[in-house]
């Protein structure tokens, strides 16, 4: 999908849909901060049809640091048209190259679209946001088709690969995993 890459600043968008392939173009120029600007054009017309802004990070995951690419702006103006995938991809390859090893993060925010937030887009993209509860409601818009606004959801941390869940450590936790494992070993005294 990506077939060639060269450095460009955003160009003014213009509201229009691409008729062919996404071509996502850089050249390794630091932006102020650190960050790099990747735009994605149409290949049939040339027209700007996204763009990214990036940088190598650290995040905490578990008990260690790694290096992660921070993605501060992620923008597609259609939907559906596999832009906005076509840069997450992208980010996954360049976070590679740059000694991240594939690892990605952003802010998912319903700043710039509040009537249709990102956080679906990205969980369905594979990311999660750390906190079971947050991805599961995400997961349940999901699987109901329903649409999100910035209503529904708070921006979120979110991450690629997803990270662990922390395991529940407090006493009821505890005491629910206790019952469940008598059960399991009354079932199984059961069947015999």
């Amino acid at each position: 999908m990506i077939q060639h890459i060269r450095y460009r600043y955003p160009a003014p968008m213009v509201h229009t849909r691409p008729t062919g392939k996404v071509q996502i173009s850089h050249v390794p120029t630091e932006e102020e901060g650190g960050y790099r600007v990747y735009s994605a054009f149409s290949t049939s017309d040339k027209r700007t049809m996204g763009y990214m802004k990036c940088k190598p990070s650290t995040i905490i995951k578990g008990d260690e640091v790694v290096k992660s690419l921070y993605i501060s702006d992620l923008f597609s103006l259609s939907s559906g048209e596999g832009i906005g995938t076509s840069l997450l991809d992208f980010a996954r390859r360049i976070s590679g190259e740059n000694g991240c090893d594939g690892n990605i993060h952003l802010v998912a925010s319903g700043c710039y679209a509040p009537d249709r937030v990102p956080h679906l887009f990205y969980r369905k993209y594979g990311m999660n946001t750390g906190e079971k509860k947050f991805d599961n409601k995400i997961d349940h818009f999901i699987k109901a088709g329903k649409k999100a606004t910035r209503l529904d959801f708070d921006n979120k941390l979110m991450f690629y690969p997803p990270v662990e869940y922390p395991k529940a450590n407090n006493i009821f936790s505890r005491a629910i995993r206790f019952v469940g494992s008598l059960f399991n070993c009354c079932k199984k005294c059961v069947a015999r």
